[in-house]
């Protein structure tokens, strides 16, 4: 008999010093039933290519200065950003296809503006363009230039494994109501690469 008391005290000592349950959960409410999970933030709309490299202190209001081929497999891909399939990133197989550069020009003024394309070491003018600028406004330039000509401004470095495009873009803008001519200019040097 005394064992049994003593186990009885014992269950009630440890009743009395364990933790408390937890309430029972309540019913939510009727609205908040009804209400779907927080939604979840979208995916990045796809953002256009940019050039790897940002313009040049001398680009004054050249936004965007790249060129593409004309191939209909590489077009869209970056010069500039040494992002293809060749080596370290040199474009690949863009031989026999056309360039087209792309100038975007943001102004702070009305006007208009010029702008020459040059390549390779002679910074020989292989394509001209004009642009209106409206304040505010991005001013948008295609200059294509034919793969014969591109291709015979192709320098190869010693030891390179890839040919090498100097490529130069000069913008002269005038403001509507005067006022002196304004210059920028931008450029960068691009691989070219290719093979089976």
């Amino acid at each position: 008999m005394g064992v049994i008391a003593a186990s009885v005290a014992t269950a009630l000592a440890a009743c009395a010093t364990a933790p408390s349950a937890r309430p029972a959960p309540q019913p939510t409410p009727k609205a908040a039933q009804g209400a779907q999970p927080a939604p979840q933030p979208a995916r990045p709309a796809p953002q256009p290519t940019r050039p790897a490299t940002r313009p040049s202190r001398q680009a004054g209001w050249i936004q965007i200065f790249d060129c593409s081929s004309t191939d209909e497999m590489k077009r869209g891909e970056s010069l500039r950003a040494w992002r293809s399939g060749g080596p370290e990133g040199a474009a690949w197989n863009w031989y026999g296809s056309d360039l087209v550069c792309r100038v975007v020009v943001d102004a702070d003024c009305d006007g208009k503006a010029r702008a020459v394309l040059k390549l390779g070491r002679s910074r020989a003018i292989v394509a001209r363009g004009s642009l209106a600028l409206a304040r505010g406004q991005a001013a948008k330039l295609a200059l294509r230039v034919p793969a014969k000509t591109w291709q015979r401004a192709l320098e190869r470095p010693k030891k390179a494994i890839y040919q090498k495009l100097a490529v130069v873009v000069q913008v002269s803008a005038r403001c509507k109501g005067g006022g002196s001519e304004r210059h920028w200019s931008d450029s960068f040097v691009g691989g070219f690469s290719g093979g089976e």
